[in-house]
């Protein structure tokens, strides 16, 4: 069981992306309806997933769980990566294969996830979950900024600073191989310049109709 609403919450304290208010409505909706959103997370079973499986995994989702609340499917870490990347980053440093935009956010691989290839959003994805029967989709992200975004030095949106301005030189994370950089470096919360980024990833997703935000390392 996944708490939908906890977790919106908890990025929302570190987005500002959500007011208070918005967040008690969430936690009363969940207590109204007597249990948690429920849903599905790719990575016990299957670690990273490509659009295929996704949509295999949904329509298994709405055709034998969503009648029983279940109706949250969650991508896992690797949906930035080529496929043959997902599992076993083959590269000199492990953030380096990650797609990003222009703004140092990552974004969907297009080939992992073709729907993605026009618009560089999980929007198409996330139209076809929601027509086989209302699956929604949520995505795991990590604090933090790629380190794609601080190494070629890419522009923070809604600012005047670029992410190795805001970064840190200490990764986000303690796990990952040993001996390489992390996918993302931590940010220095104290540079106005972290908040700009939070708000725009923030905002990003809520443009791809994103319904869970799975953040590790928090």
């Amino acid at each position: 069981e996944m708490y939908m609403a906890r977790s919106l919450c908890r990025c929302a304290l570190l987005w500002a992306a959500l007011p208070l208010a918005t967040c008690k409505l969430l936690l009363a909706k969940d207590m109204a309806r007597g249990q948690p959103p429920r849903g599905w997370n790719s990575y016990d079973s299957f670690q990273a997933t490509t659009e295929n499986e996704t949509l295999a995994q949904g329509a298994f989702m709405a055709q034998h769980l969503r009648t029983h609340g279940f109706d949250t499917l969650v991508i896992d870490a690797g949906w930035y990566d080529a496929p043959h990347d997902m599992h076993s980053h083959s590269g000199p440093v492990e953030g380096d294969l990650a797609t990003v935009d222009a703004f140092g956010r990552w974004i969907p691989h297009p080939v992992s996830y073709p729907s993605s290839a026009k618009t560089s959003s999980f929007r198409p994805l996330v139209n076809k979950l929601r027509a086989l029967g209302g699956i929604k989709l949520g995505l795991w992200i990590m604090r933090g900024i790629p380190w794609r975004a601080v190494h070629e030095r890419l522009p923070v949106k809604g600012s005047s600073y670029t992410a190795d301005e805001i970064a840190l030189p200490s990764p986000s994370c303690s796990w990952g191989p040993r001996g390489k950089p992390q996918l993302n470096f931590a940010l220095n919360t104290s540079h106005p310049g972290a908040a700009a980024y939070y708000t725009s990833i923030a905002e990003l997703y809520a443009e791809w109709g994103l319904s869970f935000i799975k953040m590790d390392c928090t």
